[in-house]
């Protein structure tokens, strides 16, 4: 498997894989669900369901997807992006469902608190 592009620029993205970004654009169109708010401390969190289309991905990130990154999109069950109050976005795949619940019930937890 090829490697994974990582964003090299400072900035919202810093330190994450590239396809944080496309997920992240994709969240702009809608989210299946989301809690909390980028003024909070706490932040900002989305869930978006999977497996994810890649009929976007060159005209959002100016390039087609590796196969690393095809394979990951398209056989994710789904993704959590978090956001924190300075800008920063941390994005997750999941693979198992079961997984995916049980960290988007933590971060519902979280931000209960």
């Amino acid at each position: 498997m090829s490697s994974i592009p990582m964003s090299l620029f400072p900035g919202k993205f810093e330190g994450e894989a590239q396809y944080v970004e496309y997920l992240y654009a994709l969240s702009l169109d809608g989210v299946d669900e989301e809690c909390g708010s980028v003024v909070d401390a706490a932040g900002y969190a989305c869930r978006l369901n999977g497996p994810f289309e890649l009929d976007r991905f060159a005209e959002i990130m100016g390039r087609e997807p590796t196969a690393s990154e095809r394979k990951l999109l398209t056989e994710a069950v789904g993704a959590i992006l978090v956001e924190n109050f300075q800008g920063f976005v941390h994005g997750e795949l999941y693979y198992s469902a079961d997984e995916f619940e049980r960290s988007w019930a933590e971060i519902l937890n979280e931000f209960e608190e």
